[in-house]
């Protein structure tokens, strides 16, 4: 009321949840600001929806550093325009079912340095940058909805628990992977004809890749540029598992368990620029004579290789 044309208010570092700003109606009608930065205030759960309040133009909110436990249905009832929410170096366990709902415009989270432990019906459609690395996740799963059409471009699963690598067919605009530092194996085989085999996990697939539609026209990830799989147990890469991965530039394999790495068929990544698969248990490299087509960097350091293809 004081400030009426207020559009940036930074308020990061403070003591505000100590303060009596949370026994009043909180910071007020915000009606014109725009970016509002709330981190490193010791804000817990219950107490960002009446500090909040109403701040029907906001569009970048950080919430970060701070010790929130749990996200509500309510918490951002006040925020309707809200496009970037920035939540990293919380506790964050729990976030409750529809959490999002009321951010239909939201295209950036960054959920990063938290305790999450799973995400099961991921179903933010509109959603284009994902961080949740730095988390325990176990489990990645998308809402089993086959008409969702996901904007997801960027997603950061880095030192996290995953076992297995998730099921990703309904992402097929993904341009960026990070999967590293996780506890990742990969089937040890497919079956003829490059259908999966089920991993042992429900949930989860030995070709994330595939198009269930089986159109081979519109593979998923199909458009994924970088795919970081580095400091995993992986210790084969089966047959077919790469291959629908046909725009994929950059390929990260080090620091895996890799006794073998194989690519004989024609066109095998044809636009793949960068492979690193150093610090590995590398004995065995197959490469066909019209595989890797555009490689420019191949890196094979700290491996058992004894002998390399005459062409490589």
């Amino acid at each position: 009321q004081a400030l009426p044309h207020l559009e940036h208010l930074n308020l990061a570092h403070n003591h505000l949840a100590a303060g009596t700003v949370l026994s009043t109606p909180g910071l007020g009608p915000l009606p014109r600001v725009t970016s509002l930065d709330l981190s490193g205030n010791s804000l817990y759960s219950g107490l960002v929806e009446r500090l909040l309040g109403e701040a029907p133009a906001l569009r970048a909110l950080s919430l970060a550093q701070n010790s929130l436990t749990r996200l509500g249905r309510r918490t951002f009832w006040g925020t309707p325009a809200l496009e970037r929410l920035d939540l990293h170096s919380n506790v964050l366990m729990d976030i409750e079912d529809g959490a999002f709902e009321a951010l239909p415009h939201l295209a950036h989270l960054n959920l990063s340095r938290n305790s999450l432990t799973c995400i099961s019906d991921f179903s933010l459609q509109q959603l284009r940058v994902l961080d949740l690395s730095c988390n325990s996740i176990e489990a990645f799963q998308t809402a089993p909805d086959p008409q969702a059409e996901y904007q997801l471009a960027w997603l950061d699963l880095r030192e996290n628990k995953l076992l297995h690598f998730p099921d990703l067919a309904s992402l097929p605009r993904l341009l960026y992977l990070n999967m590293s530092n996780n506890l990742i194996r990969l089937p040890t085989g497919l079956a003829q004809g490059g259908e999966g085999i089920h991993a042992p996990s429900e949930g989860w697939s030995a070709l994330p890749f595939s198009n269930p539609s089986g159109n081979a026209s519109g593979h998923a990830l199909s458009q994924l540029l970088n795919l970081d799989l580095s400091y995993n147990e992986i210790e084969l890469v089966p047959e077919g598992f790469l291959e629908p991965l046909t725009s994929l530039r950059f390929l990260n394999l080090s620091r895996n368990c890799l006794r073998a790495f194989v690519g004989l068929r024609a066109g095998f990544l044809p636009c793949l620029v960068h492979l690193d698969v150093s610090h590995n248990a590398l004995a065995t490299l197959a490469l066909g004579t019209r595989a890797l087509g555009s490689l420019r960097t191949l890196l094979l350091q700290d491996n058992a290789l004894q002998d390399l293809p005459p062409y490589t």
